[in-house]
């Protein structure tokens, strides 16, 4: 209630409690069929409404989003397997529960026992797309690379979506800002000025018309993302101010050992950690973009700048040509270094930019690439992009490819993620894989799964979240949506109720790629 009450985290769950747990088994106070009875009822709980906001703040709530982070398995601070009894007996209590929270955050490295993720996949197959599985050794190199000392980088647990913080330890306004990538790269196709209004917003960046290299229209770009991180940081430090100044958070405070010792509030620094982290949306359609823009106009010289731009300004209309061409340019989640590389320089142009800069408290910035529905109403308001999307459908949802560019299956997918630079998106990303049910209905799909989630986090991915769930029975739900009101999906960084979700957001998720086999 002090600190508005979203995205309480229940840190690292089966650490703090498994002692407890073991003696009270010891003892002959509990057994473990009463421990899974308590966590049942505790599961529930987490289910009421933990805060109520009015009609206008639906972005924030959503339908009963899953906001109460619970962070399972992983490293000790020695980094030995934390994994215990208590661990495998809150993925079977989710089994039974089936509810959108806790949200479960499975901190997966690479001697976690095989039998525990294959729970975990167990409880992805049920359909509710929990839990997520992080890569410990992602996370922790991130963190280290924030100031964190290795003890406490590898006791980390998730806040909110999919941000690592360090319980007790840290105020990291972890999703403080959503920043629009396609947008400036709409700015760097037209000298700085916002197509929608003929206004100059962005810097004067040159005519894309007589750019005669790609890496003029990539300069472009990266001055346009520079000077609205700069702006975004004024704001946020503003906001800090304004927050040390007018609404410090005493209870919070008292909480952390190190404001306690120094007598200071976390809102101006009295925490050990000090984060900010603005959060990238879109860099997958910004990627698509530059592949289409450097095969077509620079490499293959099929299209000149002039003819795109005037496709782009008609939303491809009478250029249905040249809108096929596009859609058929390198993408990204094809594992295809032509488009892949470029999604990873048009986030990190974002992250190095934001990691430049040190916020009030006297912390690092720190970037992400969650969107939570930013993806969505992003879109809305930017016109048609050069990757073939038009104007108004929405960007791809965090590193995941744009919905239907995704070809190759599942394992291209991971190995196109695969090559971005997550320890410069230090506060986290989102991969969301969709699979029809029939491909985990047997030991082997699970198995293969397992396989793609190891290979995955081998190559540093930093996160991976599943939809089991096929597309006609969401569109089912949409048309009788009385008779699936207990239907969970994963949306982006959080689970909800599927009949609960706008209808735009249904339509976004129902046309995202599904895998027939893993």
């Amino acid at each position: 209630m002090e600190s508005v009450g979203v995205s309480v985290s229940m840190g690292r769950f089966d650490q703090y409690l498994f002692p407890f747990y073991r003696a009270d088994l010891a003892e002959e106070r509990l057994s473990r069929a009463g421990a899974a009875e308590l966590l049942e009822s505790l599961w529930i709980k987490f289910n009421e409404i933990n805060r109520v906001f009015d009609k206008r703040r639906t972005d924030l709530t959503g339908p009963y989003t899953s906001r109460q982070a619970l962070t399972l398995g992983g490293v000790t601070a020695e980094g030995l397997d934390a994994t215990n009894d208590l661990t495998h007996l809150c993925l079977e209590v989710q089994q039974t529960v089936g509810l959108h929270q806790p949200s479960l955050c499975l901190r997966i490295h690479p001697t976690t026992p095989n039998d525990l993720l294959l729970l975990g996949l167990r409880v992805v197959r049920m359909g509710s797309g929990l839990p997520a599985l992080f890569n410990d050794e992602a996370h922790v190199w991130g963190l280290l690379n924030r100031g964190a000392s290795l003890e406490d980088a590898r006791d980390y647990a998730i806040v909110g979506c999919v941000e690592p913080s360090l319980a007790g330890k840290t105020w990291g306004n972890c999703s403080a800002s959503k920043f629009n990538l396609p947008k400036c790269l709409v700015l760097a196709l037209h000298d700085g000025v916002d197509p929608a209004t003929g206004k100059q917003i962005g810097p004067a960046t040159g005519d894309p018309r007589t750019f005669t290299t790609f890496d003029q229209l990539l300069d472009a770009y990266r001055r346009q993302v520079a000077h609205f991180v700069g702006l975004v940081v004024a704001v946020e430090n503003s906001i800090e101010i304004a927050h040390a100044e007018r609404a410090p958070i005493p209870l919070m405070s008292a909480l952390m050992k190190d404001c306690v010792a120094r007598g200071e509030d976390v809102t101006v620094g009295g925490a050990r950690y000090n984060l900010l982290a603005p959060q990238a949306t879109g860099q997958t359609n910004v990627g698509d973009s530059l592949a289409a823009i450097r095969k077509l106009v620079f490499d293959d010289r099929a299209l000149t700048m002039a003819a795109l731009l005037e496709a782009l300004e008609r939303n491809f209309d009478g250029h249905e040509k040249l809108h096929a061409q596009l859609r058929r340019a390198p993408k990204y989640g094809n594992d295809d270094d032509y488009a892949d590389l470029l999604v990873r320089e048009a986030l990190r142009i974002f992250t190095g930019e934001v990691a430049r800069h040190r916020n009030i408290r006297g912390g690092h910035y720190h970037a992400g690439a969650f969107p939570a529905l930013s993806h969505i109403s992003f879109g809305k308001v930017v016109g048609a992009t050069p990757d073939g999307r038009k104007a108004g459908e929405p960007f791809a949802t965090g590193v995941t490819p744009a919905a239907g560019r995704d070809v190759n299956g599942a394992a291209a997918v991971v190995n196109s993620a695969g090559k971005l630079d997550y320890l410069s998106a230090s506060n986290g990303t989102v991969l969301t894989q969709w699979f029809h049910p029939s491909a985990l209905a047997d030991d082997r799909g699970l198995g293969n799964l397992a396989a793609v989630v190891r290979s995955y986090f081998d190559r540093r991915g930093q996160e991976i979240q599943f939809n089991v769930i096929s597309a006609d029975l969401l569109r089912e739900a949409q048309k009788h949506p009385e008779q699936y009101r207990s239907l969970v999906v994963r949306v982006t960084g959080w689970s909800a109720f599927f009949v609960g979700l706008e209808k735009d957001v249904q339509d976004e998720i129902i046309a995202r790629t599904t895998h027939y086999e893993v």
